[in-house]
């Protein structure tokens, strides 16, 4: 074979496994979004799902006693690294055809959990995990962007999310590449569904305990029921992260206005020197305060 053949035999064969991975129909996982750097956003997507996963889903250990030596134990590693096949891996990422936008195929049960657990830690700690990565979604299930599809997908997953006392829901839309679906026949359908389930199902826009997320990415679409949509930040890393920097900014000026009508009320004098300094105190605190928000 020559050298010219086995190149092209080779780049051939690399292009017909990498056509697998494209996102498609009847998968789980997680949809990411990012500002462009996707191999950025991908690493810290897949170190952090890693992280969680181990914490969660521990690796269970056998009962029998393994060799110390370190030799037997790295030969057993490398053994079991060459026999886990790419569909053994909980992770994978496949490509949306979308730029800005990342989706990573999981074989786990449950992503919503997964997801949950990660936006928690953030919550509680206020610690930034991210700096491409922006948003996480969990997906449930995905299919074909047609309404008779998307009914059928939503009907799926509905009966472990609202087979249950009456609760309150939103449909959270968004559409990429598409334009072909009609938003309001999607979110009327979807809503039938559920008071399918309970008639006393309630719409609530403003903070809704369950969120419907419906992301159609091309000729795809991804489907989930989320909890805490708005506690989470609507699944924003960076938002979640950096929302107890606008919390110390708004206590920071309140603080300041009972420091001013203590003054004020003393002397009348210094009643116009504190109203200017608080003025400008707010407004750097404005400006500063938007700048952490966006």
């Amino acid at each position: 074979m020559s050298s010219k053949k086995r190149k092209s035999y080779f780049y051939n064969s690399g292009l017909q496994k990498r056509r697998k991975f494209y996102l498609q129909s009847g998968m789980k996982g997680f949809f990411c979004t990012c500002n462009g750097k996707e191999k950025d956003c991908i690493r810290e997507a897949l170190n952090l799902l890693d992280e969680f996963y181990s914490r969660i889903c521990p690796k269970k250990e056998t009962d029998e006693v393994r060799d110390k030596d370190i030799e037997s134990e790295l030969l057993r590693e490398i053994n079991e690294l060459k026999s886990q096949t790419e569909k053994d891996k909980p992770f994978q990422v496949v490509d949306t055809d979308v730029k800005s936008c990342v989706f990573i195929k999981t074989t786990i049960a449950n992503p919503v959990e997964l997801a949950s657990a990660i936006f928690q830690e953030i919550l509680t700690k206020k610690k930034c995990m991210s700096k491409f990565l922006i948003r996480l979604l969990p997906i449930e299930i995905t299919c074909k962007a047609f309404i008779d599809d998307i009914k059928k997908a939503a009907n799926d997953i509905f009966d472990q999310h609202f087979k249950c006392d009456p609760t309150t829901y939103a449909v959270i839309y968004n559409h990429r590449c598409n334009n072909s679906v009609v938003r309001e026949e999607i979110i009327e359908s979807i809503c039938l569904l559920v008071r399918d389930r309970n008639l006393k199902h309630s719409v609530d826009l403003r903070n809704p305990k369950k969120a419907i997320i419906v992301e159609i990415i091309k000729g795809v679409c991804c489907l989930s029921v989320v909890p805490n949509f708005n506690e989470f930040m609507k699944y924003n890393l960076v938002k979640l992260a950096c929302s107890e920097n606008t919390d110390k900014i708004i206590d920071k000026v309140e603080e300041e206005n009972v420091k001013n009508k203590e003054l004020m009320e003393g002397n009348n004098e210094e009643k116009l020197d504190c109203t200017s300094t608080s003025d400008e105190t707010k407004s750097e605190n404005c400006s500063l305060e938007k700048g952490n928000v966006t």
